[in-house]
């Protein structure tokens, strides 16, 4: 701190003076308790941080902490000042730092001029001892631009001889040079106390004027009185500020001096919230220093802390540090106690990984083994690892001394080793990336990624039950084969036309497997699957068996089946010549023979029976096909009626009746078709019916009068016996109400499924069985007496599918008889 001779020695040299009070009052300044503070010079440069990390100031005082510079930060200086006997630079930016050269560096500006330098200050009392409070360097002058004799440890005693412009000519260790005082202790005698002024009051409390007091509108004598308070008045005080104080009397607010208040008369409040200091804050003490209940002079003083004390510090506000002492906690002025050592800032550390065994370039099916380590400053958390993307495991850790040992500014260092090691089996043949990945616990990560190829025995996938081509017939097939893969066969997936269907059944025995020696499983390789053949569509069929390996190699096998239909056997009990002879016992199976018909023989109606001679003719086979509906395109079914006479353009009604009674619709067109003659009977195109036997097909029952005559339609020749088909077929459509074409189609087609197709007693629901029905009740519930009825009904039908594209795979129902005896 400046003596008052000095200061008063720079202000006449024209020198500024920062005053900075803890605490003014209507007496003199106390001892101890204020920051003072001088420009020394106006010198310009740049000065760069050395502290790991060092306080910025928003003005000329040391209780003035605002932020912190990190070590190499440059910054512009304008001026340095000397505050309470120690110095500070004022920055382009406004703010004050330290000048203290442990913690800057500074390089004068070539082009600057110094301020005038202040006369001299009267030297302080020579022979005084001191203690230095930092390690000091002593020069040959006084300034920083003299050389450097030698640096005195802190903590060292030095005689000083004078002090001038903030530089002591001391002797230590037998020769003389000079310090910055700013970094010595105060003299030993410390400056006699001055009388304790008045103390400021906290706003909000009550005082009685001493004496009659003007009360102005602003605080200073320069602002003008509003009214005089009579002396022993109480007054209101809300705020202390500078020796002045605003209070309310009367009614009226303004300001008094508080040199002429009482102390408050209530409790002292507990102090404002202030700042937090780190708790590793610790300070000393440059002086005897009072330490009192509040942060102010007025505050009464709990004990005096000694010089040189190191106590610790809570926070500090307004110029006063809370602190602790001797176990009590109070209010110090903070311009005696030396300069807190800013934090150190750790340096970041990056993180750090080595891939010491990364991943060859080519594996010959073999593991792929990874080792190396990885550290961070806040802790390895773990060490992931990736192929082709997708994590697969996390590395094994341990410890690794050499690491360890290496890189000791790392805390979190121990296990810094890692491992991990990807099963061949894993991994499938080709080309693939591996990435290493570590993860520090504060959620940083580092990765480094590799190129591995895999090298091994190609898969092999083979059918054997099937060759290429093969037709089908069976209502389910079995698909057998093997499938083989050096790192093991997952699964065998089976697909149909690129539908997966299913998986086969693996790991079967199988047999001659000997030259796949490279193969260990090659014995237990074989797969088989039963396939649902009803789901095939007419014709080609793509069968694709797709082996995946453990390691995820992919292989397949595709075969082409055909399957036109699937067949089931509808078993007989007596021979087919027993039923031939039944047939034509009965005396009404005839054929046609040059446009006339005439009576069939046995072997006529056999040759028409036996399922041997259609089921392997691309027509015939159609006698033998399930009637069930079947979806066709409606402009399918209209060129197969197109010019066909009253049948012409009646597709959808046909498609409709077909849908609604489950008949396939392309054999209800060519029943209709042969029935009608392509559309052109009598029968198909109306027959007006005037009168109708009352029993029908009895000639010679009684006949009545059809009031008013009606014209009926039969597309299906439905009730047209042979020999007046035309009598009882319209007979027959007037009793069903066929009055109209399209309703003579929709009840035909009514009647065939409730009659036959899906009657549940006949299962008539092939072309042979409506015209040959053998169990049941005789063989008298036919269709027709025609013996090829069925053959021609097959042709119609195979020339109408011949031609629809895709069309689905069609069931086939084939008859099977009795062993027939040689007698027979």
């Amino acid at each position: 701190m400046l003596s008052k001779k000095t200061r008063m020695a720079l202000v006449k040299a024209g020198v500024a003076l920062t005053v900075t009070m803890a605490s003014i009052g209507a007496g003199s300044l106390s001892g101890g308790e204020m920051a003072m503070a001088a420009v020394i010079n106006t010198q310009t440069g740049t000065l760069t941080v050395k502290a790991a990390s060092l306080w910025a100031y928003s003005s000329p005082n040391w209780s003035a902490r605002t932020r912190t510079y990190p070590a190499g930060t440059s910054l512009k200086v304008v001026e340095k000042h000397e505050v309470d006997g120690r110095y500070m630079y004022k920055l382009e930016n406004g703010l004050y730092i330290s000048a203290n050269t442990a913690y800057v560096s500074f390089s004068q500006d070539t082009a600057s001029v110094p301020a005038p330098t202040p006369s001299p200050a009267p030297a302080e009392q020579a022979g005084d001892v001191r203690v230095t409070t930092a390690n000091l360097n002593m020069r040959t002058g006084p300034g920083t631009g003299y050389s450097i004799m030698t640096t005195i440890p802190k903590g060292s005693s030095v005689a000083v001889a004078s002090v001038t412009g903030g530089w002591a000519k001391v002797t230590y260790g037998g020769r003389t040079g000079y310090v910055s005082s700013g970094y010595l202790s105060a003299p030993v005698s410390a400056p006699a106390p001055t009388p304790t002024p008045a103390p400021e009051a906290p706003s909000g409390d009550v005082r009685k004027t001493t004496a009659n007091l003007n009360m102005r509108t602003g605080p200073g004598t320069g602002y003008s009185i509003l009214m005089t308070i009579p002396n022993g008045s109480s007054v209101t005080v809300s705020s202390v500020s500078g020796g002045w104080a605003k209070v309310t009397y009367g009614g009226k607010s303004g300001y008094v001096s508080t040199s002429y208040l009482t102390q408050p008369v209530t409790t002292t409040p507990a102090p404002a919230p202030e700042p937090v200091i780190p708790s590793e804050d610790k300070r000393t003490t440059l002086y005897n220093l009072n330490m009192r209940t509040g942060p102010g002079t007025g505050y009464s003083i709990l004990v005096t802390i000694p010089k040189g004390a190191s106590i610790p510090v809570a926070s500090v506000s307004g110029g006063w540090a809370k602190v602790t002492y001797g176990g009590r906690t109070g209010y110090v002025a903070a311009a005696y106690l030396s300069e807190p050592q800013a934090p150190v800032v750790k340096p970041d550390l990056p993180m750090i990984m080595t891939v010491d065994a990364s991943p060859k370039e080519s594996y010959s099916n073999e593991d792929i083994t990874i080792k190396g380590w990885a550290l961070d400053d806040s802790g390895i958390k773990e060490v992931v690892i990736l192929l082709d993307g997708v994590q697969i495991g996390t590395a094994s850790r341990y410890s690794r001394p050499d690491v360890e040992n290496a890189y000791t500014s790392y805390e979190s260092r121990a296990n810094s080793g890692f491992e991990f090691t990807i099963p061949k089996s894993s991994v499938s043949i080709g080309t693939h990336t591996v990435t290493v990945r570590a993860v520090g616990i504060d959620g940083t990560t580092k990765e480094n990624t590799y190129t591995a190829v895999m090298v091994k025995e190609s898969p092999v996938v083979k059918v054997t039950s099937h060759t290429g081509g093969a037709v089908v017939r069976t209502e389910k097939t079995t698909i057998e084969g093997f499938a083989l893969n050096v790192a093991g066969v997952a699964q065998v997936s089976v697909e149909l036309n690129g539908t997966k269907v299913g998986n086969a059944v693996i790991g079967l025995a199988r047999t001659g497997m000997e030259s796949y020696t490279a193969y260990s499983d090659a014995s237990k390789s074989g797969f088989s699957f039963i396939f649902d053949t009803k789901t095939m569509v007419q014709g080609n069929n793509t069968i694709k068996l797709v082996m995946t390996g453990k390691d995820g190699t992919l292989k397949s096998e595709t075969i082409t089946l055909v399957s036109n239909e699937f067949y089931v056997e509808k078993a007989y009990s007596e021979t087919l010549t027993y039923y031939a002879k039944a047939e034509l016992a009965k005396g009404s199976a005839i054929k046609q023979v040059d446009g006339k018909w005439v009576a069939a023989t046995v072997d006529d109606i056999r040759y028409y029976m036996d399922p041997a001679n259609f089921m392997n003719d691309y027509i015939g086979k159609y006698m033998f096909m399930k009637l069930s509906y079947i979806e066709v395109d409606t402009a399918v079914l209209e060129q197969m009626l197109a010019g066909k006479g009253i049948l012409s353009g009646k597709a959808q009604v046909f498609k409709d009746a077909c849908k609604s009674n489950n008949i396939n619709p392309i054999y209800v067109i060519a029943h209709a078709l042969l029935e009608t003659g392509n559309g052109t009977s009598v029968l198909a195109n109306g027959v007006l019916v005037k009168e109708k036997h009352v029993v029908f097909n009895d000639l010679y029952s009684p006949v009545i009068p059809v009031d008013p005559p009606v014209t009926v339609y039969n597309m299906f020749g439905i009730g047209a016996y042979d020999g007046n088909a035309v009598l009882w077929g319209s007979e027959r459509a007037l009793d069903r109400g066929w009055t109209t074409p399209d309703l003579a189609i929709a009840g035909g087609i009514k009647f065939l499924a409730e009659s036959y197709i899906n009657n549940a007693t006949y299962m008539q629901n092939t072309l042979y069985t409506m015209r040959y029905r053998f169990e049941g009740y005789g063989l008298w519930h036919q269709y027709s007496t025609d013996i090829a009825w069925h053959y021609k009904q097959a042709r119609i039908i195979q020339r109408e599918f011949s031609k629809i594209p895709n069309l689905p795979r069609f069931e086939f129902e084939i008859p099977t008889f009795k062993e027939e005896l040689p007698s027979q």
